[in-house]
């Protein structure tokens, strides 16, 4: 699910490429979302991360928690840490962060934090399931 920048009040739909539906062929483990009323500007060149432009949309967040989120739901998040993505060539931020709310939220403050009580992230699943995601969403879906 995407929010619709282009269109009139910033929907939530479903994701498309070259026309076509996206879908993931498994599970994410985490809630996938933005922060509002940020956005990644495609004029700035960003020097330290390969001089990439920003994709033009809103900053996004993974959210790590337990429970899984309803569509729309905002959260209230701490974020943790921050993974740049260079996705089809534009700079694609993405905030680590767990729900204020989460039963674990207290544990972690920091990406170190993650590393202790949340190494599935940190051996490389959230990285590569979100680089994976990247290659999907930049395939033919």
């Amino acid at each position: 699910m995407e929010v619709a920048t282009d269109e009139p009040f910033t929907p939530i739909k479903q994701d498309t490429k070259k026309g076509k539906l996206c879908y993931y062929p498994y599970n994410i483990n985490w809630n996938y979302g933005l922060l509002p009323q940020t956005w990644e500007d495609p004029s700035f060149a960003n020097n330290e991360v390969y001089g990439a432009f920003g994709d033009n949309d809103p900053v996004d967040v993974v959210e790590i928690g337990e429970r899984r989120g309803e569509i729309g739901e905002i959260l209230k998040i701490n974020p943790l840490g921050a993974l740049a993505m260079i996705d089809e060539g534009e700079l694609d931020w993405k905030i680590v962060a767990i729900s204020l709310d989460d039963p674990t939220a207290s544990l972690v403050n920091d990406i170190d934090d993650v590393e202790k009580h949340f190494p599935v992230c940190v051996t490389g699943h959230l990285t590569n399931s979100l680089l994976h995601c990247s290659v999907i969403i930049a395939s033919d879906c």
